[in-house]
């Protein structure tokens, strides 16, 4: 569950109460909206009425992933805004490492998967192109093969695509 508020003094997760006092508020059918924010460290309360407390909720929801989001780069996805968001693996004791973005080219939009040894100079690339339902990757780079035991991708047309050595 998403936290709604903070206590500011304390540094803590704000409880949530009904008009109850039921710590897990209810949808209750042409009840009163009202939800109460407590600070479990000194009692303090802070009351919301007229609001039910999922509306509040994914209110909450919306402004955090707005402000989390407020830099990305946007890109149409099948009529779907899309965030590019890059993930990379943590740097732990893991022998490889991997990175994938989505990008916009001159064949369209591709996922881009980036990955190789830890220390190692080069690296794979390999592409999946998400409008043609394919796979490819850089031949000047190492191959995929030599990172990956397997390479699959599924696409929303049903198809499965493996990449073969």
């Amino acid at each position: 569950m998403n936290p709604l508020a903070y206590c500011v003094e304390h540094k803590q997760e704000l409880e949530v109460r009904d008009s109850d006092g039921d710590f897990m508020p209810q949808r209750s059918p042409g009840g009163e909206n009202h939800i109460a924010l407590f600070c479990p460290e000194d009692e303090k309360e802070w009351d919301i009425p007229g609001y039910d407390y999922y509306l509040l909720q994914r209110r909450y929801v919306s402004v955090r992933n707005a402000r989390l989001m407020k830099d990305a780069q946007i890109v149409d996805l099948d009529g779907v805004q899309v965030p590019i968001v890059t993930a990379r693996t943590p740097e732990e004791d893991s022998e490889y490492w991997a990175e994938v973005r989505i990008n916009e080219s001159k064949k369209g939009k591709q996922l881009v998967v980036y990955a190789g040894r830890r220390g190692a100079s080069d690296k794979t690339q390999v592409f999946v192109d998400l409008e043609n339902d394919k796979i490819t990757f850089d031949q000047n780079n190492i191959h995929p093969n030599d990172v990956f035991t397997r390479v699959v991708a599924d696409f929303d047309s049903g198809r499965s695509v493996e990449m073969n050595s």
